[in-house]
């Protein structure tokens, strides 16, 4: 039964070999009868299934994000853990996955262009050569499955758009290597305000990004699952900043912007 659920969920998500994807989980209700050792061996068919849709041709990113570093905690290549649910953390643990180095926005990859995404040393986390660069300049995809408060991406958008909301800044910390060499490094993040001048994201935003056509949605088991494609989102969240001052994406103060 367990296996029938996954395999469904695999089967319907719309994949195609070379894509390169990003995939967003909350596995609670896909596992919510499973055992330990049931629900960690689901987990992986399910990985196992979405690396044959992609192929070797594509290439595939779990979030592995942990923010611990901007509160000085230090960043441990190899034994820092994901904060991003429980199949990240399968992905993770895969010996098939390599996890990229930046402290705050690191990814388990496969396929491809692992090599590609292992090697940016971009101390930014949005714009520039890092992954979400990658993901619009390859016409990724985001595959969300059972979630839709997770959409990184548009704090890329922000950034390149400079919204007005947000700034630029740097945390310092020590990073510990996949060889165990310690230094001391610097990440930089486009974070919001936290003064009067803090905005809240608008519950509306899923709904808008389907009303544009441009998140997709299917339920399969009970399970809903969301497609977005990242070139057709920055364009329509740009299209927002620049000529609706972003009312779709956020939620402003009264008076403020």
């Amino acid at each position: 039964m367990a296996n029938d659920i996954v395999e469904r969920i695999a089967e319907a998500i719309p994949l195609e070999r070379g894509d390169c994807t990003l995939i967003a989980s909350d596995i609670k209700n896909m596992c919510i009868d499973m055992d330990y050792d049931e629900a960690k061996a689901s987990l992986n068919r399910f990985i196992d299934l979405l690396k044959e849709k992609v192929g070797s041709e594509g290439t595939l990113l779990f979030p592995t994000y942990n923010w611990s570093f901007c509160k000085g905690v230090p960043f441990n290549y190899k034994k820092t853990h994901s904060k991003t649910g429980a199949l990240s953390t399968v992905a993770l643990r895969r010996k098939d996955f390599t996890r990229t180095h930046h402290a705050l926005y690191s990814f388990a990859v496969w396929g491809k262009d692992t090599k590609k995404l292992y090697d940016m040393n971009d101390p930014n986390s949005f714009v520039g050569d890092t992954p979400f660069e990658y993901l619009l300049l390859n016409r990724g995809k985001m595959i969300a499955v059972d979630t839709n408060n997770f959409f990184t991406f548009l704090h890329y958008v922000e950034e390149k758009n400079q919204v007005p909301y947000r700034f630029l800044k740097a945390f310092h910390g020590k990073y510990i290597d996949e060889n165990d060499q310690e230094s001391e490094r610097t990440y930089t993040m486009y974070v919001r305000y936290l003064d009067e001048r803090n905005v809240q994201g608008n519950p509306h935003f899923h709904a808008w990004m389907h009303e544009q056509g441009v998140q997709h949605e299917q339920t399969v088991q009970g399970i809903p699952i969301w497609c977005i494609d990242f070139q057709e989102s920055c364009e329509l969240i740009t299209h927002d900043i620049t000529h609706n001052d972003a009312r779709n994406l956020v939620v402003f103060p009264p008076g403020i912007y």
